[in-house]
């Protein structure tokens, strides 16, 4: 049984000022699996405010891709994933995971790995869940299956940024995050995101964020706080 997530980013809701409201990919997302759901045609459930997941039995895949792609006509904001066939409990469980995986990664990191060639979507997925290793760009390329030319090349012109640049953002992002909401210690998250430890994590947080790993922690709370 195959899954879709449908959905998209926040930023594709914008509404300009003083601009005709139309319905966005939430709103399709939201009509299309009550009123599928209701006629016992696919199981629905939402994954977030703008996403839902779809389980559409096997034989039906071309059909549903069909009514998706109508519907997107429609509405081009639209966008899904389309998951792999799976059966049982354990299956539905890994599915969602995976799927619900892909769109936090889309969402805190502000990209459409959907719409991305597969070996640059491969390294980006590697970015962020070896976050806490120092994956080179070599090693990136190996893994997708270019050499390190092409790699960089296809990786620059499609992301919009170097590798190195992007790993160091992911990497940034993940950190400020564990400082702001949790309790771990500067060594944890240092060992986290793959710094050697926690003094040299420190510099290079100040350096990129012109604050102490502390500093950018108290005052986080403190906005948080109010």
């Amino acid at each position: 049984m195959p899954a879709h997530a449908c959905g998209a980013p926040a930023s594709a809701e914008a509404e300009a000022p003083g601009a005709t409201a139309t319905p966005g990919p939430a709103t399709c997302a939201g009509r299309l699996a009550a009123g599928l759901a209701s006629a016992g045609l696919c199981a629905a459930a939402a994954l977030s405010g703008q996403h839902v997941l779809l389980l559409v039995p096997q034989g039906e895949r071309q059909a549903w891709n069909a009514r998706l792609c109508a519907l997107k006509a429609a509405d081009p904001q639209l966008r899904w994933t389309e998951g792999a066939a799976f059966a049982g409990a354990s299956g539905w469980l890994a599915e969602v995971r995976s799927l619900h995986g892909r769109i936090e990664l889309e969402t805190r990191h502000r990209v459409r790995i959907g719409e991305w060639p597969e070996p640059i979507a491969a390294a980006v997925r590697l970015i962020v869940e070896q976050a806490d290793s120092q994956l080179s760009v070599a090693e990136a390329a190996h893994e997708v299956g270019l050499s390190r030319s092409h790699f960089s090349t296809l990786f620059k012109r499609v992301v919009g940024e170097s590798f190195v640049a992007f790993t160091c953002r992911t990497k940034l992002g993940i950190a400020s995050e564990l400082l702001a909401a949790s309790k771990l210690t500067v060594q944890d998250i240092a060992d986290r995101v793959g710094m050697p430890d926690a003094k040299y994590f420190s510099k290079w947080f100040k350096r990129c964020t012109g604050q102490t790993p502390s500093h950018y922690r108290t005052e986080r709370r403190m906005t948080d706080a109010r």
